[in-house]
């Protein structure tokens, strides 16, 4: 805990298996096991929640590992959350094609006019919502709007809301 570091010693009385869900339900990261033969060697097991990897670390290392592991769980967590969301989004040209996107409940991403008749129209002819404008993407390039067909210059965003 001097090292920044949160700390949780679980010393109940229970299977091991009990204790391991019961964290990772509350969503720990990295279980840190001492047992008899880690004791023996000045060594714990680290196992990582992403991957289910355990590692051993020399006792005199396990706070520069810890806190390397932790950072490595982050970076992997986060590169799978976006590959995630990506495989979610789709670009489609159509109105057809935004209603077969939301169906498959995925994002649709659509070269816009900016109009907000447009926006309304797509409403009305989907299940999807408008989200809005994706503010960072560069324009479209030679591109059309599918509900009115002007040349679009930005990104819009529409999915289906809960």
């Amino acid at each position: 805990e001097k090292t920044g570091l949160r700390v949780e010693i679980d010393l109940r009385e229970l299977r091991p298996g009990n204790k391991y869900n019961y964290w990772e339900r509350r969503g720990v990261r990295l279980r840190i096991e001492i047992g008899p033969t880690d004791y023996q060697n000045r060594q714990v097991t680290a196992v990582r929640r992403d991957t289910g990897e355990h590692v051993q670390i020399p006792v005199e290392e396990v706070v520069e590992k810890t806190k390397l592991l932790l950072d490595s769980i982050t970076e992997e967590l986060k590169k799978r959350a976006w590959e995630r969301f990506r495989a979610g989004v789709k670009e489609v040209s159509s109105v057809e094609e935004i209603a077969e996107a939301i169906a498959d409940r995925k994002i649709a991403r659509m070269p816009w006019c900016g109009s907000e008749e447009c926006g309304q129209s797509l409403e009305e002819k989907t299940t999807g919502s408008v989200l809005g404008e994706e503010i960072s993407a560069k324009p479209p390039d030679e591109r059309l709007c599918p509900v009115c067909s002007k040349k679009a210059d930005r990104w819009l965003i529409v999915a289906k809301t809960y």
